[in-house]
C-alpha cells in the first residue's frame, strides 16, 4: 500500500522527523509505505491549493486521506502567501502574521466572495476527489473538520467530521485551573500555537491514528461523527505541563 495525505493544519504534522512528534500523520508512518515527501497537507491553505496538490500527485497513490479544509477562505493566492488562506476578517489582522498584500485586500474578501460561491467550490472539490479516487480504484478516507454547508454526498467513502469540536474541546490546565487553548495562548503571549500537531493533544492524536488505521483497513463507509466516540480526552499531561512552563518561563524574565 502506498499512502498519500492532503489537506491543512489538521494533517500538517509541521516538523515531520522531529523525534517526540507525536501528530497522527506520523503514526502513520510507522505502519505504512509514507513519508514526509507524501504528505502534502500545509498549515492554513485553502481546499482549492489541497486539491491543487491532489490533482498533481494523486497518481502516485492507492490509499488517500482527503482533509477537506473550510471553505470559508481565500480559495487562491500567490505562491508566496501560501498558508496564509485562512488570514480572512479579524484572523487578517493579527501583527506579526498577516502580510502586506493580505492587509490590502482583506477588507474587501466578503465583497468578493459570496458564501455561496464559496461553498459551491468545496462542493465540487469534495465532487472532485472523490469521483477520481472512484474512477481510478484508490481507497479514499474523507476528513471534514469543520461544519460544512455544501453536501456530504456518498461516493461510498467514509467521512469523518466533527474534529474542530474535539480540538476545541481540549482544555489546559495550569495551577488547578481549566483554560482553553485560546485562552492558554494569550496568557502565555503565542500568536499561533505550537504546543498541539494537528490541534489535538497527544493522546487525541493517538486515538485518531487509531481510527484511520482501522478505516484503512477495514474499508468503512459513510459518515462517522467522531464526536459520538466516547474515546477522546481533554485533558493531557503533555499539554499542561508545556503551558505551565512556558507561563513560569515568562514569570522568571
Amino acid at each position: 500500500m502506498k499512502l498519500g495525505i492532503f489537506g491543512d493544519s489538521f494533517a500538517d504534522p509541521i516538523d515531520f522527523n522531529a523525534s517526540d512528534n507525536f501528530a497522527w500523520p506520523v503514526l502513520l508512518s510507522k505502519e505504512y509505505n509514507f513519508s514526509k515527501k507524501d504528505c502534502y497537507a500545509r498549515k492554513g491553505t485553502s481546499h482549492w491549493w489541497s486539491h491543487e496538490q491532489f490533482l498533481k500527485n494523486y497518481k502516485k497513490y492507492d490509499t488517500i486521506i482527503f482533509v477537506h479544509t473550510s471553505a470559508m477562505r481565500w480559495p487562491y493566492l500567490p505562491d508566496d502567501e501560501t498558508g496564509r488562506h485562512w488570514m480572512v476578517g479579524e484572523f487578517g489582522e493579527i501583527e506579526g502574521l498577516v502580510s502586506p498584500l493580505l492587509r490590502q485586500i482583506n477588507p474587501h474578501y466578503m465583497n468578493i466572495f459570496s458564501e455561496k460561491l464559496l461553498n459551491f467550490i468545496s462542493q465540487n472539490i469534495y465532487r472532485s476527489v472523490n469521483e477520481i479516487c472512484r474512477d481510478h480504484g484508490i481507497q479514499l478516507i474523507n476528513v471534514m473538520p469543520f461544519e460544512t454547508e455544501h453536501a456530504v454526498e456518498d461516493f461510498g467513502y467514509p467521512v469523518l467530521t466533527g474534529l474542530t469540536k474535539i480540538s476545541l474541546d481540549e482544555r489546559v490546565v495550569m495551577h488547578g485551573t481549566r483554560y482553553t487553548i485560546v485562552e492558554a495562548l494569550e496568557m502565555v503571549g503565542d500568536i499561533r500555537e505550537y504546543s498541539r500537531y494537528c490541534h489535538l493533544n497527544k493522546t487525541n492524536n493517538l486515538t485518531l491514528f487509531k481510527l484511520v488505521n482501522d478505516l484503512i483497513n477495514n474499508k468503512k463507509t459513510g459518515v462517522i461523527d467522531l464526536t459520538a466516540q466516547d474515546c477522546w480526552t481533554t485533558e493531557n499531561d503533555y499539554l499542561n505541563a508545556y503551558y505551565t512552563t512556558k507561563l513560569k518561563e515568562q514569570a522568571d524574565v
